[in-house]
């Protein structure tokens, strides 16, 4: 909660990142960005990019 720096989160689908928490995450945190894609639609290009234009918009 002490984060003063923007945050990508984006939803997992495992027992160690279960899309729960990530929403969790996005309640405590003061800049959260939350990236609403469901796992199953997370193709390696699309994170890719998600991550890409996070970082253009946060230099």
């Amino acid at each position: 909660m002490a984060m003063k720096v923007p945050a990508l989160i984006i939803p997992g689908d495992d027992p160690s990142h279960a899309a729960s928490g990530a929403y969790y995450l996005r309640e405590l945190l003061p800049q959260p960005e939350f990236w609403g894609v469901m796992p199953p639609e997370q193709t390696l290009d699309r994170v890719r990019d998600r991550i890409l234009e996070f970082g253009r918009a946060h230099k």
